[in-house]
């Protein structure tokens, strides 16, 4: 069997130690132990990507592998609260892949008598966050709805910038200058192996230790905020961007945010992926601030439309892209173990700078999944909630996870625990949820 995907856009998340993506369902019903492993035999041979593990060559270049051996971890554990799923992912945070045994996402069942959690934690660079909801989709499918015999969706990783969309280009000086940063970076390389990532790994966990927080808008409160959004005309994301915007301009002495909104790239890419497993994602990045002076909706108004223009403007949407396909991006291993090791390199240095590489900014990342639809055929089984928890931003305090199921909306926000300890949080969190209430 000769499955590979040569990686280039997701090669800079390969030694990012900052990757879990979550998803997370309680479903009532009772829990089959075989069942579940039937259905997630059918999950790998639908996507073949599920069948391999991780390679690196000697020159740093990465791709997903097929091999014979790799099994999917799948961790069963008696469920005894309603929040242990959330200490089960803060944990899981300390835990690093092995790449060349495994595939890069584990599955974990919190079961008791009459419902369970099934939680998927998986690495960025086998997905984006819609992929990871398709391969929820795909189990929830054979699980709950006994479908057998699932569509095979080869992955097709973005390749080059060849792949992008005519107009959505760099500047040729951006381009000389990253050109240039591959020729040095040649003459100066540190390629990581395994066990120096381990180190980045745990050092970094040291000093970025995340808690998590999480609430949910349901039924009429749920309706009554969607029926607002409509009538507004503003985007349900920008709501609650700006909702935590306003209660951390409330509540902290901070004037302002970094704000990076991820964007769905699928149908504006020179091929149609469809629901492909890949990452097809990137994200926008603006400076933003809530102004007091005036109400929520004009803040809304005006702070959307900024984002909204970013969004539209291919440049802006694909600078992440070219960047990643265009830039040797295993300058970024090195870039980690210098600033998580006793490493130095002088010449990393003045690319940290220039990249603007910190180790914190006041900064909210935001990816919101949408709706997931998924039409249940037996009475045997119910889906009680959902969860989804982005990767912890690197670089900034907060991220948020977004994702609705029927009439139910969930925010979920990591945050690092060194710059917004949990009652900080906590109150931040209660007032931006009590804002969301009084929208009309």
């Amino acid at each position: 069997m000769g499955i590979r995907y040569d990686l280039v856009f997701e090669r800079g998340f390969f030694r990012n130690p900052s990757e879990n993506l979550v998803l997370k369902g309680t479903i009532v019903g009772t829990f089959d132990k075989e069942k579940f492993e039937r259905s997630v035999l059918q999950l790998k041979i639908a996507h073949p990507i599920l069948q391999c593990v991780v390679k690196q060559s000697i020159d740093g270049k990465v791709s997903y592998v097929y091999h014979k051996g790799a099994t999917l971890k799948i961790t069963y554990i008696e469920k005894k609260s309603q929040s242990q799923w959330v200490e089960l992912v803060k944990q899981q945070e300390h835990v690093i892949f092995e790449f060349e045994k495994e595939p890069t996402v584990h599955f974990f069942v919190l079961y008791q008598e009459k419902e369970f959690d099934f939680i998927m934690i998986g690495h960025h660079m086998l997905g984006d966050g819609l992929s990871y909801l398709y391969l929820y989709h795909d189990l929830i499918e054979c699980y709950c709805n006994g479908k057998k015999n699932l569509e095979i969706k080869e992955s097709k990783p973005i390749q080059s910038v060849q792949n992008l969309p005519k107009g959505s280009q760099p500047s040729f000086l951006i381009r000389y200058i990253i050109k240039q940063l591959n020729r040095k970076w040649a003459k100066n390389r540190k390629i990581l192996t395994q066990s120096e990532f381990k180190v980045v790994h745990q050092k970094y966990q040291e000093k970025q230790n995340i808690d998590v927080a999480l609430f949910y808008l349901k039924g009429s409160e749920y309706q009554k905020l969607r029926q607002a959004v409509k009538q507004h005309q503003i985007t349900m994301n920008t709501v609650i961007l700006v909702a935590l915007m306003k209660a951390l301009r409330e509540l902290t002495e901070f004037t302002e945010e970094k704000v990076t909104v991820a964007i769905n790239l699928r149908n504006r890419l020179l091929f149609h992926p469809g629901r492909c497993i890949g990452n097809y994602a990137a994200a926008i990045t603006k400076m933003l601030s809530y102004d007091l002076k005036k109400d929520f909706w004009e803040n809304a108004n005006h702070l959307g439309a900024m984002v909204q223009k970013e969004i539209q403007n291919p440049k802006k949407a694909f600078q992440l892209v070219h960047l990643f396909c265009l830039l040797d991006s295993s300058i970024f291993d090195g870039l980690f173990y210098s600033k998580y090791s006793d490493y130095t390199n002088d010449w990393l240095k003045k690319v940290s700078k220039l990249l603007n590489f910190k180790d914190h900014e006041e900064g909210i990342d935001l990816s919101n999944l949408g709706v997931f639809e998924i039409d249940l055929n037996t009475e045997k089984y119910q889906i009680k909630d959902m969860a989804y928890l982005p990767p912890a931003a690197a670089v900034y305090d907060k991220t948020i996870g977004v994702i609705t199921y029927q009439d139910e909306l969930a925010i979920c926000i990591s945050h690092k625990v060194k710059y917004l300890p949990k009652e900080k949080m906590e109150v931040i969190i209660n007032r931006t949820k009590e804002i969301l209430r009084e929208l009309n």
